[in-house]
C-alpha cells in the first residue's frame, strides 16, 4: 500500500469512528455538563400507532456545583374525546462531577401510584420506595436516558419500578432517525434482559430517540422536538462525512485497480 492510499484509508476509518457509538469521554462530558450538549432542555413528542399521545421533557439547571435534571413524561390516551388511560412520571436528579447524588421519582400509572428515593452513601447508592429497598454500586446509572454514560452498563436503576435491572445493551449500528430538526444519524442500542427499551444517541452522545412497548404491547415511540445544541448541523455534518468515507473508499479501489 502506498502512502497516498494509506492516508485515504486512515481518513475513511476516522469518518466511520465519528459516527459510531459515543465514546466514554463524550458520555462523561454530558454527565458533568449536559448544558453543552442539550442547552437547558430536551423535549420529545410521544406517539402511539402514529398518533401523538404525550410528551417527555427533561430540563436542566445549576445549583451551585450541582446539576439538577427534572423529567416529566405524560401520556393521555383517548377514544374519541373520552380519556381511557393516563400516565405521569416525574423525577428529579442531582448530579455532581458526573456522579449521581440523589434522585426522587413518582409514577402515576392510571391511578396506581409508586415512588422511589435514591441517596448516595459514599460509594454506594441506597434505593427506597414502593419497589423495595436495595443498595447499588455508586457508578450505576438511572433509566432517565439523557446521560449516555449508561452505554455499556450491565445494571441500571429502573426509576419506574424502583428496582435494579440486569441488562445488556446491544449495539444495532448507525441509523437515520427523524426529528423536528430533520434527519439525524444516530447509534441504535437495544436493552436486553430486565428492561425492554431501545434508545438512539448521536455521535456526540446526545439522546435523540426512544422506543418501547406499552403495557398492551403497542409500541410507544419518541420523536425529538428539541434534542440538543446544533442538532440540525450535527445531522448535516454526519451525512457529509459519510459521503467523504464513501468517496475515499471509491478512490482507494480506483487506485488499487490502477496499481495492478
Amino acid at each position: 500500500m502506498n502512502i497516498q492510499k494509506m492516508i485515504k484509508s486512515i481518513s475513511a476509518l476516522a469518518v466511520v469512528a465519528a459516527i459510531s457509538a459515543p465514546t466514554s469521554i463524550l458520555a462523561e462530558t454530558i454527565g458533568k455538563d449536559p448544558f453543552k450538549a442539550y442547552g437547558d432542555k430536551i423535549a420529545f413528542d410521544v406517539f402511539r400507532k402514529g398518533s401523538p399521545v404525550g410528551t417527555h421533557e427533561v430540563t436542566f439547571r445549576r445549583d451551585g456545583e450541582d446539576i439538577i435534571a427534572k423529567t416529566r413524561f405524560e401520556v393521555s390516551i383517548k377514544i374519541f374525546v373520552v380519556p381511557v388511560y393516563y400516565y405521569l412520571y416525574t423525577s428529579t436528579e442531582r448530579w455532581r462531577e458526573g456522579k449521581l447524588i440523589s434522585l426522587t421519582a413518582k409514577t402515576n400509572d392510571n391511578g396506581d401510584v409508586s415512588d422511589l428515593q435514591v441517596t448516595r452513601d459514599n460509594d454506594a447508592l441506597v434505593l427506597t420506595g414502593t419497589g423495595g429497598d436495595f443498595t447499588a454500586p455508586g457508578t450505576i446509572y438511572p433509566t432517565t436516558h439523557w446521560n449516555s454514560g449508561a452505554i455499556g452498563s450491565t445494571q441500571v436503576i429502573n426509576t419506574i419500578t424502583g428496582k435494579i435491572n440486569n441488562v445488556e445493551l446491544q449495539d444495532r449500528g448507525i441509523e437515520t432517525v427523524t426529528s423536528k430538526h430533520g434527519a439525524l444519524q444516530a447509534n441504535h442500542f437495544a436493552y436486553q434482559g430486565d428492561l425492554t427499551t431501545e434508545v438512539w444517541y448521536d455521535s456526540a452522545g446526545k439522546w435523540v430517540k426512544m422506543r418501547f412497548p406499552g403495557k398492551d404491547g403497542v409500541m410507544i415511540e419518541y420523536q425529538c422536538r428539541a434534542c440538543g445544541v446544533h442538532s440540525t448541523k450535527t445531522g448535516a455534518r454526519l451525512n457529509d462525512e459519510t459521503k467523504v468515507a464513501q468517496l475515499s473508499n471509491t478512490m482507494s479501489k480506483e487506485n488499487a485497480q490502477h496499481d495492478r
